[in-house]
């Protein structure tokens, strides 16, 4: 029995993703596999189904894995000094985020102060998420000036991964106040420097944010560039969300410039 605990620890440690990363659909049977099974520790429970929710938000599957995030969060049995209690609100945040409800705002608080100082990647996640979208008595142009700081420290690390969070959130920013060639460049980098990291469909997800600035900035032969970028990622990642993204690009992009017979034909296909 204690083998196999080392086992399935080794196994957690070795699919475990930074909260900004996705796990790989590769381990979700395996994942499954020992959830169905009885040699689990309560802890180990607790770990694996965060990281089949974190999969599952990933996939665009937020009502399942809201039922497993609020049921761990709920549970008498997790103890809120332990890692997968800090992930476990953190993705409760996150998929309010999801809803733009600003109930993310606490639950982003909740997980940066059990995060603090032991759980980077939670600490960091939860911080830019309240620089981003919780802090409406600071200007725009201050909670850039903290995140290019944030960009500077992290920089300094050289994770590329984590940068390329920092650059998305830079990105975010820029466009809510209508900087959409900045707000453009800030999430090509992302895009650029988290590929050769990024699982699955997260090697796209900024793709679509760089569409979308660039046709907001009137970028439209680099619009149309990306499109061809995510039909290409279709082939590699071949998961509905990836599909949407392309249909959804092409649909606006069509809309956008008034070209009707190919926007009903990309409707039609997506349909």
């Amino acid at each position: 029995h204690a083998q196999v605990s080392n086992d399935i620890d080794q196994f957690i440690d070795s699919v475990k993703v930074k909260t900004f990363d996705c796990p790989s659909q590769d381990d979700i049977p395996k994942i499954e596999m020992y959830l169905a099974g009885t040699k689990l520790s309560k802890n180990q429970r607790f770990q694996l189904q965060l990281e089949k929710t974190h999969w599952q938000i990933c996939t665009g599957r937020y009502g399942e894995a809201e039922l497993t995030v609020d049921a761990i969060i709920a549970s008498p049995l997790a103890e809120q000094s332990e890692e997968y209690y800090a992930l476990a609100v953190y993705q409760k945040g996150f998929l309010y985020d999801t809803k733009e409800d600003a109930r993310r705002c606490d639950f982003y608080r909740q997980a940066k102060e059990l995060s603090s100082g032991k759980f980077d990647d939670i600490s960091l996640s939860a911080e830019l998420g309240l620089m981003t979208y919780c802090e409406g008595n600071i200007s725009e142009g201050t909670k850039l000036k903290r995140l290019f700081d944030v960009l500077e420290i992290n920089s300094l690390r050289g994770d590329a991964p984590t940068i390329a969070h920092i650059h998305n959130n830079i990105g975010l920013i820029y466009g809510r106040i209508g900087q959409h060639v900045l707000a453009a460049e800030q999430f090509q980098k992302t895009y650029e420097l988290g590929f050769p990291h990024y699982q699955g469909a997260n090697k796209y997800a900024s793709l679509i944010s760089v569409f979308t600035s660039l046709l907001a900035s009137g970028q439209y032969n680099e619009a149309e560039r990306v499109i061809s970028e995510l039909r290409k990622a279709r082939e590699e990642v071949d998961v509905p969300l990836v599909h949407a993204w392309y249909y959804f690009a092409k649909g606006r992009f069509y809309q956008r410039l008034g070209r009707a017979e190919e926007l009903r034909e990309a409707v039609s296909d997506w349909t």
